[in-house]
């Protein structure tokens, strides 16, 4: 499966699904399935897909529903949301209803979540079944609520909640008052809807304000930058602000301007070392070209 997001134009799409493609071939060769996931776009392979959907599609008549069918057909779910649960993430298909699912479902419930989202929750984001939340369990009830208390005043929607504590469970090991309330109040600063940012980013949360955030806002200012940019900057690519301001944005914003190539922030600053080459030698030989046929073009 390929996918890239709606914000980027299909040249774009091309160009970062080239480069997954690359990588999948690189790290994922001869495994059953691999996934490699980029800002704007992600491509995952698996090949016990088939088996794993014909498994749910196709039960056997006389065979009562298996246990972790039978306790998906109670939530609501209907068989067509589980094979398409199972498609998006063929392991669904074998978790234990008892040591996977269901803890995560009745975490959910305790977060407020309504029973009738459940299967919509499970249907888009069936992978949330593979995380541990073990270490969420084991911390106070009063901390974790204190948490999604702070997610929900932002605008998280209950779904949203459940991603960023399965998948990100380090955040309710911040403080809502000393760190994460500051945080969001310096996205507020740049005209960011923050629910947006931490749906996107949850991890975006943990950044510091004075180790991450300021210095890499000061450093677009004085590249004149203006605010509406970077807080665009901050809605689509939060984890621009997450980079080494010296050993990654900086070093790479200078080599660029001495070759005198133009580059988006996303090829300057998401690809890896060897990748960002890549792209320098590749914009170099068209800039190369571009200065031969010039000549030719004049007469």
């Amino acid at each position: 499966m390929v996918q890239c997001t709606p914000d980027i134009v299909s040249s774009e799409c091309r160009i970062c699904l080239a480069a997954c493609v690359s990588e999948i071939r690189k790290y994922c060769n001869g495994k059953e399935g691999g996934r490699v996931s980029k800002p704007s776009c992600n491509i995952s392979l698996n090949s016990k897909k088939p088996e794993a959907v014909s498994h749910v599609s196709a039960p056997s008549p006389a065979a009562d529903p298996c246990p972790q069918h039978s306790y998906l057909l109670e939530l609501g779910m209907d068989l067509e949301q589980i094979k398409l649960a199972t498609c998006k993430y063929p392991s669904f298909a074998n978790y234990s209803s008892e040591r996977k699912i269901k803890p995560l479902v009745e975490f959910l419930l305790d977060l407020g979540v309504a029973k009738s989202d459940i299967p919509k929750i499970l249907v888009q984001r069936p992978h949330l079944c593979g995380h541990s939340i073990s270490g969420l369990l084991s911390l106070s009830r009063q901390k974790v609520q204190a948490v999604v208390n702070f997610l929900l005043e932002l605008g998280l929607s209950g779904d949203s909640i459940g991603k960023v504590l399965t998948r990100y469970p380090r955040t309710v090991s911040y403080n809502v008052e000393d760190n994460l309330r500051p945080t969001a109040k310096y996205f507020k600063s740049l005209g960011v809807n923050v629910a947006i940012v931490v749906h996107r980013c949850p991890a975006s949360l943990w950044l510091s304000i004075e180790g991450n955030l300021k210095p890499v806002t000061k450093f677009f200012y004085e590249r004149r930058f203006s605010v509406e940019d970077i807080g665009t900057m901050l809605v689509k690519f939060p984890q621009y602000f997450s980079y080494s301001l010296e050993q990654r944005i900086r070093p790479r914003f200078v080599l660029v301007k001495e070759l005198g190539l133009t580059i988006g922030l996303d090829c300057m600053l998401v690809r890896s070392d060897c990748g960002f080459e890549k792209v320098l030698e590749m914009k170099r030989k068209n800039m190369l070209a571009d200065e031969l046929s010039s000549p030719t073009e004049s007469k």
